[in-house]
C-alpha cells in the first residue's frame, strides 16, 4: 500500500469535507424526514469510505520503513481517528440514504458511538501537548512552527472531540444553545484544519521534491 506521508493530507481533506457537510446538515436538514433528503447521505459516505480505507491501512501497516524519518505515534494520532470516524461517517451516510423518519433519530445510535470517539480525541489532544507531537521540523520558520505546532493540533482535536461528545444530546434535543455550541466547535475545528491542511500540502510538496525520481 501507500506510505503514510503520501496520503495524510488526503485524510485531512476528507475531514474538512465531513466538517463542512456536518455544518450544512446540522443547520438545514437535521430535523427533516430522511425521505426528503436521501442524497445528502453521499456527502458523508464518500469521505467516510476514503477515511476507512486509508485509516485502516495506516493502523495495520505502521510503523513505516526505518528509512522514513518519522515516529510511529501518527498511527494513534491520525490512523485511529481516521478509521473510527471513517466507519461512523460511512454508516451515517448509509443511514441517511436507506433509513426513514427524522434524521436526528436515525443518526442517534451512531452518535452514541461517536461520544466515545470524542473522548479518544480529547485524550489524543492531551498526548499531543505532552509529547509535542506534530511539531514542524527545526528547519521551518518560527512563524510556521507557531501556526502549525502542537497547540494548533490540540485545539483541532479538542474542538472535534467536543462535537463528538455532545452529538448524542445535540441530536436528541432541539435546544438552540447546545446545537450552537456544536456548530461553533465545528467552525473552530474546520477553520484551523483548513489552514493546517494548506500548510501540510505545501510542506509535503516541498518534501517530495527532495526525493529522487
Amino acid at each position: 500500500m501507500f506510505h503514510f506521508v503520501d496520503y495524510v493530507t488526503v485524510n485531512m481533506v476528507c475531514f474538512l469535507m465531513l466538517i463542512g457537510n456536518s455544518i450544512l446538515f446540522g443547520r438545514r436538514y437535521l430535523d427533516m424526514p430522511l425521505e426528503e433528503i436521501p442524497q445528502e447521505g453521499f456527502g458523508f459516505a464518500a469521505p467516510g469510505f476514503i477515511l476507512t480505507l486509508l485509516g485502516g491501512d495506516m493502523v495495520l501497516h505502521w510503523p513505516l520503513h526505518s528509512s522514513v524519518p518519522t515516529s510511529g505515534n501518527a498511527n494513534i494520532i491520525i490512523g485511529w481517528p481516521s478509521l473510527i470516524f471513517g466507519v461512523l461517517f460511512l454508516f451515517s451516510g448509509l443511514a441517511i440514504v436507506l433509513c426513514r423518519g427524522k434524521a436526528a433519530l436515525a443518526l442517534k445510535p451512531l452518535a452514541r458511538c461517536a461520544f466515545f470517539g470524542g473522548l479518544m480525541l480529547v485524550a489524543i489532544a492531551g498526548g499531543i501537548l505532552i509529547t509535542s507531537a506534530g511539531s514542524p521540523p527545526p528547519t521551518e520558520s518560527q512563524v510556521i512552527r507557531m501556526i502549525f505546532g502542537p497547540v494548533t493540533w490540540a485545539i483541532v482535536y479538542i474542538s472535534s472531540g467536543i462535537v463528538a461528545i455532545l452529538s448524542p444530546w445535540a441530536l436528541s434535543t432541539q435546544r438552540k444553545v447546545l446545537r450552537s455550541v456544536v456548530l461553533v466547535a465545528l467552525f473552530l475545528a474546520g477553520g484551523l484544519l483548513a489552514v493546517s491542511t494548506v500548510g501540510t500540502l505545501i510542506s509535503h510538496i516541498q518534501l517530495f521534491g527532495a526525493f529522487p525520481a
